[in-house]
């Protein structure tokens, strides 16, 4: 569930590993001094101390620096080639402006990664992750974007109980939306920035909308989850009748007022939008759509400091509920429990169920044995998906002023995380390759075989017209195969085994009808 840190991680992977393989460390500039033993073991230190050795994978890469001299080593290829070629120089100031503008907002400040992984003794294993940075007071824009002081996040409460998959985050988009103004007037220049907020001003003034304002109604707090429902099935058009879990989405903002949803109303105005009201709470419900394979009929609510959007009424009910009653999916004796490993305070939880893992697993083996020839790649899948362990996991992320240390509690450690990032990438492109070369062979035999077939039926078909010439008959005189085999080579008639030929009378076209009934004439 180490998904954030892992982005940057897997870069500085790559770079180590090319640089076992070379024999050399690697190096974006030649000009940049490597770190001394004092910097990497003081940054060691500072990364060990989030982590825990002793288990099955411990690994840390110093990265600090690296995104500088990459964007440096960019700076200078531009203006090398400003030198020589005309209308490039202004691509090389933009670069220049790029390259302030990410030391600025804190792009430069990561410092290392590490992760480790270790055991419990029952089957499930404590992966932690930390992206360490350089402090700074205050932090820069892009790590306040990431969150602010952790805690336990208001929106966990209103998840149901049947939520499957869930992603939720502390994550400040006033901060995201002033990045982006900063970053149009620091590489765009005033021009364009003036430009921007003027049309901003139009926006607010021709049709009340007010993004600054609609951006500071975000407390921060959004949660994104999958329910599955315990209770209730859906039939999917995959053939077979397969039935799973019926299946709905629910998002959860957290406001600060009720901007977001008098935006939403007045964007419905024209719309047949019917309202109905749950325990106090006002469900505005759009048209249903009863073609789609789901239960489906898109709702909004706003209650208790969030902003809710649900794909079918049912759903918006029970976040109701549980944020009501306190038996959402908070309550639930699984996610308790893997939860109780976890810092309580933090900046995000993610939740991934054994029953969504199953259910996904069990689509896509359905859609593999629904397309055809794709019996061979299902079953591969399904070995792929039986080596990996398929256990619920969760993790949480926390913000702190040196970097962001992310826990996740689940079936995978370091030998799974090992094999993702290599054997099963492997795995999938073999699952995938070897049935479509099968079909590819296949299909070409198939080819093979139905040009033979036209070409006998051609050299039948001319033997038949040259009898028919030399003996002066017309169009629909009966003709046997021995009345013709003299202008045959006998090869000729060398057909596969069951196939069998109709000479058919003078004019008609021959045939030959394979095993299986299919009839082959000449195109």
């Amino acid at each position: 569930m180490a998904v954030q840190p892992l982005g940057s991680g897997l870069l500085a992977l790559m770079l180590a590993f090319g640089s076992l393989l070379s024999g050399r460390p690697f190096a974006l500039s030649a000009q940049a001094a490597p770190p001394t033993p004092e910097r990497c073991a003081e940054v060691f230190r500072e990364t060990a101390a989030e982590l825990e050795p002793g288990g099955d994978l411990y690994l840390h890469v110093n990265v600090e620096n690296l995104l500088p001299e990459f964007v440096g080593m960019l700076v200078k290829v531009l203006d090398l080639t400003a030198k020589h070629e005309s209308g490039t120089g202004e691509a090389a100031a933009v670069a220049r402006r790029v390259e302030d503008f990410l030391r600025q907002e804190g792009f430069y400040d990561a410092v290392a990664l590490g992760v480790s992984s270790r055991p419990r003794g029952d089957g499930t294993y404590s992966v932690r992750t930390f992206l360490s940075r350089r402090p700074a007071q205050p932090p820069a824009r892009l790590w306040r974007m990431m969150g602010g002081e952790p805690r336990e996040l208001a929106v966990l409460n209103a998840i149901p109980a049947d939520a499957a998959l869930l992603v939720s985050s502390d994550f400040r988009l006033s901060e995201l939306w002033a990045m982006f103004q900063q970053g149009v007037r620091s590489i765009g220049g005033e021009e364009p920035f003036k430009e921007m907020r003027g049309d901003l001003e139009d926006l607010k003034k021709e049709e009340g909308i007010d993004v600054d304002a609609l951006v500071g109604s975000h407390t921060g707090e959004i949660a994104i989850a999958v329910l599955l429902s315990k209770t209730q099935k859906v039939a999917l058009p995959l053939g077979g009748g397969m039935e799973i879990p019926t299946p709905s989405l629910l998002l959860a903002l957290g406001v600060r007022d009720d901007s977001l949803m008098n935006l939403l109303l007045k964007l419905l105005k024209d719309m047949p939008v019917e309202t109905e009201d749950v325990a106090g709470v006002a469900v505005r419900m759009g048209p249903p759509m009863p073609d789609a394979p789901v239960p489906l009929r898109v709702c909004a609510a706003q209650a208790g400091g969030l902003l809710f959007f649900a794909s079918n009424p049912d759903t918006m009910k029970a976040a109701l509920a549980a944020m009501k009653t306190g038996n959402g999916l908070k309550a639930d004796p699984e996610f308790r429990r893997m939860a109780d490993r976890l810092p309580p305070q933090n900046n995000g939880v993610t939740y991934v169920s054994e029953r969504f893992n199953r259910t996904l697993m069990s689509v896509q083996m359905a859609q593999l044995k629904a397309a055809g020839d794709g019996a061979p790649a299902a079953e591969i899948v399904q070995m792929i998906y039986d080596w990996m362990p398929m256990g619920t996991a969760i993790g949480a992320r926390v913000v702190k002023p040196n970097g962001v240390y992310q826990q996740s509690e689940g079936p995978s450690g370091g030998r799974e995380m090992v094999a993702a990032l290599t054997v099963m990438p492997l795995a999938m492109v073999f699952g995938i390759a070897t049935p479509a070369m099968v079909q590819a062979r296949s299909r070409a035999q198939e080819a093979m075989e139905i040009n033979t077939l036209h070409m006998t039926l051609r050299m039948v078909d001319a033997a038949k017209e040259q009898w028919a010439m030399e003996h002066n008959k017309d169009d629909g005189t009966d003709v046997t195969l021995a009345d013709i085999m003299p202008y045959l080579r006998p090869e000729a008639l060398k057909l596969p085994p069951g196939h069998q030929l109709n000479v058919n009378p003078v004019g008609t076209s021959p045939q030959i009808v394979k095993p299986d009934g299919e009839v082959v004439e000449l195109p």
